[in-house]
């Protein structure tokens, strides 16, 4: 699994996947998608912003 492509949303994990992890991989899992649910806030809020007019980096 590449954690870091599903933190950014590029793929996703199937039941079947997760039927089939050991401990350590489901602990890193819930971590991986508590990152992609910010990841996910912060992107939503960044577009937001922009559409109302201010300037990226700012």
């Amino acid at each position: 699994m590449e954690w870091s492509a599903y933190i950014h949303g590029a793929v996703n994990i199937t039941r079947e996947e997760i039927s089939q992890m050991s401990g350590n991989e489901l602990s890193i899992l819930q971590y991986a998608t508590e990152q992609r649910t910010k990841m996910n806030k912060y992107t939503q809020a960044s577009a937001i912003v922009l559409a109302f007019g201010a300037k990226e980096g700012s």
